[in-house]
């Protein structure tokens, strides 16, 4: 019975290290400043000989996110590759990271992309998720790769600040009203005292 037990954990751990091998593309936590979100990328897993190229898709929801840039992050930086996106439809953000070189990229932060929060939504999170992951080695294979998913939590400032532009615009609004209304009403005032 002991044999069996361990043969049995054997063979189940040589399956999850089968299954762990890959390299993996994961957020780190977003900093606010503003209306600005900036979102850290990460290469973590065992990416095996290497990973020289990558690309990926951000997806989020453009009724609350809006990509406004990309930048290299140190890991990255330090295999001297670089990164360009763009928005191939709203919702979908595409990121590619290469350089003229075959050097590998080690694991660490590999990317950082700011977006403008368009409005906050009313429960305070949303989503954002990497997809269509593709790693390439320094010879130009492909290696094994997946992307995370995260949830942003806004902080309550962020969502008050909203609901304040709101209604700051509501009372703006008034106030021309009032302020339209009060000339009409000093316009008739003035006009029956001439009478």
């Amino acid at each position: 019975m002991k044999t069996f037990r361990m043969a049995g954990c054997t063979a189940l751990c040589l399956l999850c290290a089968t299954g762990a091998w890959g390299g993996v593309l994961r957020m780190g936590a977003p900093t606010f400043q503003g209306d600005q979100v900036n979102v850290p990328v990460f290469l973590d897993g065992d990416t095996g000989v290497g990973v020289s190229a990558v690309t990926f898709h951000l997806d989020y929801d453009p009724a609350v996110f809006e990509p406004t840039s990309v930048v290299v992050g140190a890991a990255a930086s330090a295999a001297d590759k670089q990164v360009r996106a763009n928005m191939s439809a709203p919702g979908q953000y595409n990121v590619v990271m290469m350089g003229l070189n075959t050097n590998a990229i080690s694991s660490g932060e590999v990317a950082a992309i700011a977006f403008r929060v368009v409005a906050a939504p009313s429960s305070g999170q949303s989503a954002l998720a990497i997809s269509e992951t593709s790693f390439a080695s320094p010879q130009g294979t492909a290696v094994p790769s997946q992307g995370a998913s995260m949830i942003v939590t806004f902080p309550e400032s962020q969502e008050e600040e909203s609901g304040t532009q709101g209604n700051a615009a509501q009372s703006a609004e008034g106030a021309t009203e009032n302020a339209s209304a009060s000339q009409q009403e000093s316009r008739t005032s003035t006009s029956a005292f001439s009478n």
